[in-house]
């Protein structure tokens, strides 16, 4: 297991934890979060104070939770690949879908998040009231 993907797990699990601030050292300042343009949270999120701003407008939404996690490296760039559960907080309906996310490293810490989800139309479906 490389070490871009030891940082990555470590990342996921303080994200897991709550332990927001803690992950967020293992960011690049200069980190971009991708999210596609028909989600409810679309659009790039610009440094850790953008990765917040995502977090908290996701989390807003929805519960989220990730499970059978699969992650492959490649030189500077890590592949997760990973089901994940949506509950709407609106109305308590449940999603489970594929999610692939690029993550790409720089000196040892996340620089850019890629996502993309298997259904994106389901999700915006999921999340809208």
């Amino acid at each position: 297991m490389g070490r871009n993907t030891k940082t990555l797990q470590r990342f996921l699990a303080l994200i897991e934890s709550g332990a927001i601030e803690e992950a967020l050292h293992l960011m690049d300042p200069k980190v971009v979060i991708h999210e596609a343009e028909s989600l409810p949270y679309s659009g790039d999120f610009q440094g850790p104070e953008g990765f917040v701003r995502l977090a908290e407008t996701v989390f807003g939404l929805a519960t989220l939770s990730l499970s059978d996690v699969r992650l492959l490296e490649d030189g500077d760039t890590v592949i997760s690949r990973s089901k994940a559960t949506f509950t709407a907080r609106a109305t308590g309906r449940v999603l489970e879908t594929e999610v692939v996310e690029l993550y790409k490293f720089h000196n040892g810490r996340i620089i850019d998040i890629d996502a993309f989800y298997k259904d994106t139309r389901a999700v915006v479906e999921l999340l809208s009231p």
